[in-house]
Formats: C-alpha cells, sequence, structure tokens
C-alpha cells in the first residue's frame, strides 16, 4: 500500500465534506427566505387598509388582531434571526472545511514532491555507483 492511498482516500472524505457543508449552507439559505417571505406577508397584513371583512367586527376584535398579528410577527423575525445565526456558524464551518481540505491538497503535493525528490537522489545514488564501477574496471 503506497503512502498517497491514505491521503486520496483522506482527500475524497474532505471533498465529501466539503459538499456537505455547502448543502447545508444551500439549505438554510433556503429556510431564511422562506422566512423573509412569511415577514413580508405579514407586514402586508399589518399596514394594509381594514379589509371591508374586519369592517363587520368591533373594534376592539380588529386591535386584538393587530396585536396577534404584530406578536406573530416579532416571533417570526427572531426565528430568522436564529436562522441567520445557524446560517453564519454553517458557512463557517464550510469554510473551515474548506481550509481542511487546501491543507491536505497541499500536504499531499509535498509528500508527492518528497517522493520524487527520493526516487530522483535513488537514482542518482544508482547511476553515480554504477559509473564508479565502471571506472574501476577500466583502471
Amino acid at each position: 500500500m503506497s503512502q498517497t492511498d491514505p491521503l486520496k482516500t483522506l482527500e475524497r472524505l474532505r471533498r465529501q465534506q466539503l459538499q456537505q457543508c455547502q448543502q447545508r449552507v444551500n439549505e438554510q439559505q433556503k429556510v431564511i427566505r422562506g422566512m423573509q417571505s412569511r415577514i413580508h406577508t405579514l407586514q402586508e397584513f399589518l399596514h394594509a387598509p381594514v379589509s371591508p371583512l374586519t369592517h363587520g367586527l368591533a373594534l376592539h376584535n380588529q386591535e386584538n388582531y393587530a396585536r396577534e398579528l404584530r406578536q406573530l410577527l416579532r416571533w417570526q423575525q427572531q426565528q430568522q434571526l436564529t436562522a441567520e445565526q445557524e446560517l453564519v456558524r454553517r458557512q463557517s464551518a464550510l469554510l473551515e472545511s474548506h481550509l481542511q481540505y487546501k491543507r491536505l491538497e497541499s500536504y499531499g503535493h509535498e509528500v508527492a514532491r518528497t517522493g520524487l525528490q527520493q526516487q530522483h537522489r535513488q537514482e542518482q545514488k544508482s547511476t553515480d555507483a554504477l559509473a564508479a564501477l565502471r571506472f574501476a574496471r577500466k583502471s
């Protein structure tokens, strides 16, 4: 088993982790977009003129309705804030995964370069030894 086999396995695992982190970031961004849409809808309800349907309700009921909508809006905004914090955490994990992948890639290149240098030195020693033998025979 060569030294690069474990490196290739590690590189494959790092690549998978990087892809999974990217997928989690994308999913969280989708969740946040949905939350933003719901917040926008709630804000439209709150700022919309009173509909003819609610004209029949007592003013007290309209105030309760608006208060409930404002509470729902605050709750939804808090949920979005939490989701955005989770997105930042996932983006940090993605960045860390990317950095680990790059470090592993760099290490793999260094191992390969060192292996080639050792092979070159060994070939040079063999060539030198062969030349010394030929020279010794001629003498």
